[in-house]
């Protein structure tokens, strides 16, 4: 079962996972969950070509899916085709607008494009279903830094510092650029 699977991943148990997503394919080919299941696994064991593969018949059977669209988009984010990863986004919020991760997703490949406008009503989309969501304050300020609106810029900074954002490294970066702009 679908109970089964997830188990067997929260254990770490890949191999059994994909033994039992197979078997839940075999017994069942059009359901769709099944093969989403196989492209998360394959992508965990760091196989991207195997969970494309996976999505590509997901997609098949529901071609709105946007959980499938998201995944997609994530991989092809991380094969640096922001424009592809933008495309899916945009079909997976059309199918679920509320999929918070989506926007924030959205946000960060349309900033990478230089399209900002749209990075900035991507990210205020995050925002409006993800208040916390720090990746959208980071692109807001990414944002306001270019236009010059350095005011809103500290805001930016200031709300990522209220997040709890804990990595120095970051921190040290947005405080260094927000105080760049008072200068």
């Amino acid at each position: 079962s679908s109970d089964d699977v997830q188990a067997l991943i929260a254990r770490g148990d890949l191999s059994g996972a994909e033994e039992a997503i197979a078997a839940l394919i075999s017994a069942d080919p059009a359901a769709l969950e099944p093969w989403i299941t196989r492209a998360r696994v394959a992508r965990q064991r760091g196989s991207s070509s195997d969970a494309a593969r996976w999505l590509e018949r997901a997609l098949e059977l529901d071609p709105e899916h946007a959980e499938a669209r998201l995944l997609r988009a994530e991989l092809a984010w991380t094969r640096g085709e922001p424009e592809a990863a933008c495309d899916d986004l945009r079909r997976a919020l059309r199918a679920e607008p509320d999929l918070g991760a989506a926007w924030e997703l959205l946000a960060r490949a349309e900033l990478a494009l230089g399209r900002r406008a749209q990075a900035l009503v991507a990210a205020d989309g995050a925002l409006g279903r993800r208040p916390a969501s720090v990746s959208a304050h980071e692109v807001r300020l990414e944002v306001f830094r270019w236009l010059g609106r350095h005011d809103l810029a500290q805001l930016e900074a200031e709300a990522l510092l209220q997040r709890g954002e804990t990595r120095q490294r970051r921190w040290e970066r947005l405080r260094a650029a927000a105080l760049s702009q008072r200068l």
